[in-house]
């Protein structure tokens, strides 16, 4: 009989329901394992099938798909900066979802394969088979393509109130924001208290929320009202012929079986995002020549309407900053180091580092040297945290004598994961499975679990999921820097919550689903009181609990000191980023507009 592969905890409750016939069961989530918990036939967790040889091979047939593209995008002409940008990244992401279930089906033994279908289900006697309704099915799932551009059904009128906001908005110096989200706020309210003021505009492509069409209305209001706030305009797109039938044909460059059933499956997708990118930039730039501003600064410059703006901009003479978005640390060598550059690199670009950007704003030791290895030609300046750890910690509760481990990761779904850098699903379960179990020979301490709500792992799956215990709280709401205040010690696998502790003092252990990769450089031998670290990583799985242990005993009550934090956080004397705003409001030299897929690693 075949192997049932099931993805949605609604697949999995329907095959429970209707029982077709199957041999076992391979649960693609945590979220259809737990919703076949009990059934009386073999159900088998990703983990069994795809672990660190699997994620090796995925980073390999991406980066053979990247490269492909990249040569494709180079002869086609009628697409900007921007939609190359656009859909080589988003051809690493279909990759590497397509390469991951062609290795786990491979992996899971020689088929059949019952997939579900809308109505019924089919047997799939070959595994290219199997992967390509596996694949319809997950492209049609809203979270394997989030918040896409759309056209807007009233783009005509949009664009005139756009521009009549435009003009009533031009001030002396007046600077483009990507976006307002995370820091970028404070930030462009802390521009905004800068004498003369620097008034913050964001551009941002239409995503089909009713409530966008009514930005430009919001914008004069405020600004009939004399409010200093922050002003968002959301920009109509209409798409690009002709920048669809090129990403058709670099598309049609890609050579692995594999991959290519990807494409097909998310096409559609893939030739919208690119089209309407490629429609963006025009726009954005009409609205730069009315706005008149003196910079921008970027929190992303790697997809869509981010990377329209940025190229917009750029057609403009405007100077362009980028300020490092998440943790991103060099790459390392040794075991490993080879596969994690591979990854690092492509996922720095847009984020850390970008042909688009003029220089980069860099929030850390760890940013600065993963730009030099990236981009050395980048010019950078240092700042402190203005994206992550931009807030200062609360006042910490009453130390209790029960020492808090905060557990913060954050794994990926299927369909938006890179290989090797980022635990699955299933494995950030496994890796929370063994920090419970080595806790509890942790004598005084418990653990808290923030999640974020996110497909594939729902809380209750995770609460289904992991062993019982009384130390543990899985925790969803409240602030993460109270957790953090709380907490004496933070556990995570490759996440920005790693340099946020770090810079609320606060020592942190890298521990996840595998031991594949090393987020930071750590230190394996347990600390002392006159002898600590910043960062540790158990040297095998069964020195967890000994490890974490040692380091409540050595770290309690006592942040990590200056000398301690020395490879980790800027000292104090590193500026403000509102100071570095200050600056960037008159023009800056701009080092040209780099236009063709660079190879980011060997």
């Amino acid at each position: 009989m075949p192997t049932a592969v099931l993805y949605t905890p609604e697949e999995a409750r329907r095959f429970r329901a209707e029982r077709p016939p199957a041999s076992a069961v391979l649960a693609l989530s945590p979220d259809a394992r737990a919703a076949l918990r009990g059934l009386d036939i073999p159900v088998r967790a990703t983990t069994a099938v795809y672990g660190d040889s699997g994620h090796a091979r995925v980073a390999a047939l991406v980066r053979r798909a990247d490269r492909e593209i990249g040569r494709a995008l180079a002869r086609e002409t009628a697409l900007g900066v921007a939609a190359r940008l656009t859909l080589r990244h988003e051809v690493q992401m279909v990759a590497a979802a397509a390469a991951r279930l062609w290795v786990m089906l491979g992996r899971s033994g020689p088929g059949p394969w019952l997939v579900p279908e809308p109505s019924g289900w089919a047997v799939a006697e070959e595994r290219a088979e199997a992967q390509a309704r596996l694949l319809a099915r997950i492209a049609g799932l809203p979270e394997s393509f989030p918040d896409p551009l759309r056209q807007s059904p009233f783009a005509a009128p949009l664009r005139w109130l756009n521009r009549l906001a435009a003009r009533a908005l031009r001030s002396r110096r007046v600077a483009l924001f990507t976006a307002f989200q995370s820091g970028m706020g404070p930030l462009a309210a802390g521009a905004g208290a800068l004498r003369p003021p620097v008034r913050a505009v964001a551009l941002r492509g239409f995503r089909g929320h009713a409530n966008e069409h009514l930005r430009p209305f919001v914008a004069l209001w405020r600004l009939a009202r004399g409010a200093r706030a922050t002003q968002t305009l959301v920009v109509p797109a209409t798409p690009s012929a002709a920048a669809s039938a090129a990403a058709r044909r670099a598309l049609g460059a890609l050579t692995g079986p594999a991959v290519r059933r990807g494409v097909a499956a998310f096409e559609d997708s893939l030739l919208a995002q690119t089209a309407l990118t490629e429609g963006l930039v025009s726009e954005m730039g009409a609205l730069i020549a009315l706005l008149r501003p003196r910079a921008l600064v970027a929190h992303a410059l790697r997809w869509a309407d981010d990377a329209a703006l940025g190229e917009a901009a750029a057609a403009a003479g405007l100077p362009s900053v980028l300020i490092s978005h998440g943790s991103h640390p060099p790459p390392a060598g040794g075991r490993g180091g080879v596969v994690a550059r591979a990854v690092l690199a492509p996922h720095a670009e847009g984020l850390l580092v970008s042909p688009l950007a003029d220089a980069a704003l860099v929030q850390s030791p760890h940013a600065e040297a993963a730009a030099r290895a990236f981009d050395p030609a980048m010019p950078r300046r240092r700042i402190r945290p203005a994206l992550w750890a931009w807030r200062g910690l609360p006042e910490p509760p009453v130390r209790s004598p029960i020492r808090t481990v905060l557990h913060a990761g954050t794994f990926k779904r299927l369909a938006r994961a890179r290989p090797w850098m980022y635990e699955t699903a299933d494995e950030f379960v496994e890796g929370l499975t063994a920090l419970v179990v080595a806790l509890e020979s942790v004598s005084a301490a418990r653990l808290v679990v923030r999640l974020r709500p996110a497909s594939e792992c729902a809380p209750e799956t995770l609460r289904a999921l992991l062993p019982e215990s009384g130390r543990v709280e899985v925790r969803l709401g409240g602030s993460f820097l109270d957790d953090l205040a709380a907490a004496d010690l933070l556990v995570s696998f490759s996440s920005t919550t790693l340099e946020e502790a770090l810079h609320a003092r606060r020592p942190v252990v890298l521990w996840g689903g595998s031991m594949r990769y090393r987020h930071l450089a750590a230190r394996t031998r347990p600390p002392e009181p006159g002898d600590r670290a910043a960062v540790y990583a158990p040297a095998r799985a069964e020195d967890l609990g000994p490890l974490i242990a040692a380091v409540l005993a050595a770290h309690a009550g006592r942040p990590l000191t200056d000398a301690e934090l020395a490879a980790h956080v800027w000292p104090a004397g590193a500026p403000d980023a509102v100071a570095v705003l200050d600056e960037i409001a008159v023009p800056l030299p701009r080092r040209g507009l780099g236009i063709e897929p660079r190879e980011l690693a060997p």
